[in-house]
């Protein structure tokens, strides 16, 4: 059987490639509030081109890095 070798994306956030493993990211996640597959960093920094973001949120399939869903809140 052949096997599959994909070469992952070069593009990224925050220097973490896309489709890198949960567990190969060398952030401390916080514990509050998200159960897989979501996860929010600790220390995360909500500076976001120059514009404060309320909330970043990483989600995970299949435990790699699949996308980040930044919140703004408001209406300024």
């Amino acid at each position: 059987m052949k096997s599959w070798n994909s070469p992952r994306p070069q593009e990224n956030f925050r220097g973490v490639r896309w489709c890198t493993r949960a567990a190969e990211i060398p952030w401390q996640w916080s514990t509050d509030g998200f159960a897989t597959p979501c996860k929010q960093r600790a220390d995360e920094n909500l500076d976001i081109l120059g514009l404060q973001a309320d909330e970043l949120t990483y989600t995970f399939r299949n435990s790699l890095l699949y996308g980040v869903r930044i919140d703004f809140f408001g209406s300024e």
